[in-house]
């Protein structure tokens, strides 16, 4: 076989169970970095990471949601440069190496949102990365079809990428990596969006590419997965390490435990102002029926494409309630939120809001019942004032009186929001732009309140007062379902929760029992 590198400075030939290709010098350390550091801007994404990885190792890396996990794999396969800090692959440095430098060299990955060739066939898409390593067609085609064989596509070999599942695609993913003949494989969300069955599937192919002679770290949610596959675990929160041992090891560690279930270390929400509910804002929302749950899941699917994330949900939001959905990154929270809202198609199951089936209705109409959503990362106008933003949230106040109504209550929950209404929203920090958010979902006068991740991001002495705002607002009657990734302090003021896992309820009780629940910390940990 011939290989392909133009720069002798970085490559070498090595014979490996993979075959021949270029790579560094035969050592038992494949990667390590030292004080690795990324910014944008101001803010540091990676934090003076310090990573190695032997020969032959699965090496998780884990984290929650914003850790640092992504953008360290985009630095170790240069899709980014670094701010400061080494990257040795094999021996060598290859900090300041190009991105096609470092696949020469051996270093290959997967991208956790699939983009194949899509009108491209199976094997045209593997050839791709085939002619890297053997520049004639017969050794490529050769090599390729080895792949796609042993990934098991051989029957999907002249069919064209967009043809395939979901799981085929995930396939096709590692296979495009694999045409690389790579030393270090980086596996992004292999696993995600799968079902148990290809789950398992997938679990074997990666432990079958491991034998074949590939160093692999993964970043996965499924935290099953992950813990079972990985002979070790790095964990980044905040950008930084803080933690690294066996998956038993790591999963009991206090310091990981807290970046993944948050604390409870702060005092009791107390009431902070008297705002109500006033006069519904829509036609149809005074048709009230607080008989029964308030909102009902009952087997609920629903998919982005042919990507599958809940399978058979079922849940119940009960008149006043303030009910916490809690689960890992990826689980599928805010798609539960979502195909409430109808920003989702449900694919089967019902929606039930009273005696209303949202799931036969437009978003629009949702809304005008009752339902109002906050979701993750704010989504403000950030070119528009304060008070602008609050009457973007208004639109079923029939009259001039009722919006002024409606934004007086929000003005008597956040006083802040009042100082600052004619500020621009980009000019507030980043607990202010979460209390306009909030606002914003007010003024439409819901029954039913969403908070997607209220807490994201947020200063510790912030989060503490937003969750002090949400207990006002269950207590002045408006029904409340939190997704929250700071469970700790979402347990301790909910009145239930429900846990969910790879798109499944696996777990239901009330908030204080489930704090104390060793589940809660296998759903998130895997262990």
């Amino acid at each position: 076989m011939s290989t392909a590198c133009s720069s002798s400075s970085l490559c070498c030939s090595h014979q490996t169970a993979w075959g021949q290709w270029c790579g560094g010098y035969a050592v038992s350390e494949v990667l390590r970095t030292e004080q690795l550091r990324k910014l944008f801007g101001g803010l540091v994404a990676v934090n003076d990471v310090e990573f190695a990885v032997e020969e032959g190792e699965i090496v998780g890396l884990i984290g929650p949601n914003g850790a640092g996990k992504t953008t360290f794999f985009n630095l170790v396969s240069g899709a980014m440069r670094v701010s400061s800090g080494r990257i040795f692959f094999q021996g060598r440095e290859i900090t300041h190496a190009p991105a096609y430098q470092r696949a020469e060299l051996g270093i290959g990955r997967t991208f956790q949102i699939m983009k194949p060739f899509p009108r491209l066939t199976v094997m045209e898409n593997l050839l791709v990365g085939a002619y890297l390593r053997h520049p004639n067609r017969h050794a490529a085609v050769r090599w390729a079809a080895e792949v796609i064989e042993m990934m098991g596509l051989a029957e999907f070999a002249s069919a064209s990428a967009r043809s395939l599942t979901t799981a085929g695609r995930k396939r096709l993913e590692v296979a495009r990596a694999l045409t690389l003949s790579p030393t270090l494989l980086l596996l992004d969300e292999v696993v995600a969006g799968l079902n148990p069955v290809e789950a398992e599937g997938t679990v074997e192919l990666i432990r079958r590419i491991r034998d074949r002679g590939a160093t692999i770290i993964m970043v996965e949610h499924v935290m099953r997965v992950i813990m079972g596959l990985s002979d070790r675990i790095v964990v980044l929160a905040n950008g930084s390490n803080i933690a690294e041992g066996t998956p038993q090891q790591v999963a009991t560690n206090p310091d990981v435990i807290t970046a993944y279930l948050g604390t409870h270390e702060g005092r009791d929400a107390r009431p902070q102002a008297t705002w109500s509910p006033g006069t519904p804002a829509g036609e149809n929302h005074s048709a009230r029926d607080d008989t029964g749950p308030t909102l009902a899941l009952r087997r609920v699917q629903a998919a982005y494409g042919d990507v599958q994330v809940l399978w058979d949900v079922s849940l119940e939001v009960r008149p006043g309630e303030l009910v916490a959905l809690i689960g890992a990154n990826g689980a599928g929270k805010t798609t539960t939120l979502r195909t409430v809202a109808r920003l989702l198609r449900v694919r089967d199951g019902e929606v039930q809001f009273g005696t209303n089936r949202l799931d036969q209705m437009s978003s629009h109409d949702v809304v005008n019942l009752g339902v109002a959503m906050v979701p993750e990362g704010r989504q403000l106008f950030n070119q528009m004032t304060v008070e602008e933003n609050l009457l973007t949230g208004s639109s079923l106040a029939r009259t001039r009186t009722l919006r002024r109504t409606n934004l007086d209550r929000v003005y008597t929950l956040f006083p802040l929001l009042r100082e600052r209404r004619r500020q621009e929203a980009s000019t507030l920090s980043g607990g202010e732009q979460q209390m306009l958010a909030i606002g914003r979902g007010l003024m439409s006068a819901p029954r039913l309140l969403m908070l997607d991740e209220p807490s994201l991001g947020l200063a510790p002495t912030i989060v503490e007062e937003v969750f002090r705002v949400v207990q006002d607002i269950r207590r002045e009657g408006i029904t409340v379902l939190l997704v929250e990734q700071n469970v700790q302090q979402a347990l301790r003021i909910a009145d239930r929760a429900y846990v969910i896992e790879s798109g499944r309820i696996v777990l239901e009780g009330p908030g204080p029992e489930l704090l104390q629940s060793a589940e809660v910390r296998r759903a998130y940990l895997g262990i």
